[in-house]
């Protein structure tokens, strides 16, 4: 699994605070992602972030991508 991150400048001009962070995460199929996110979730550090970091969101998308069938990793 590896993650690449990117942050954008601020979406909206009228707030120069508001930003948007894109992240995209490779798993080897939806089982590893389903482990992952339930590890993830039981875990107490990130409990204590979430409770911390959830009052800043203003909004979240997750998409699923799946590969095209010709698509061959390197």
């Amino acid at each position: 699994m590896g993650c690449n991150g990117v942050q954008r400048d601020a979406e909206d001009q009228a707030d120069p605070h508001r930003c948007v962070a894109e992240h995209m995460w490779a798993y080897s199929d939806l089982t590893e992602r389903t482990e992952r996110r339930a590890a993830l979730l039981a875990d107490a550090d990130f409990q204590s972030y979430v409770a911390k970091m959830l009052p800043l969101l203003a909004k979240q998308e997750s998409k699923l991508l799946v590969p095209a069938p010709f698509f061959r990793p390197p």
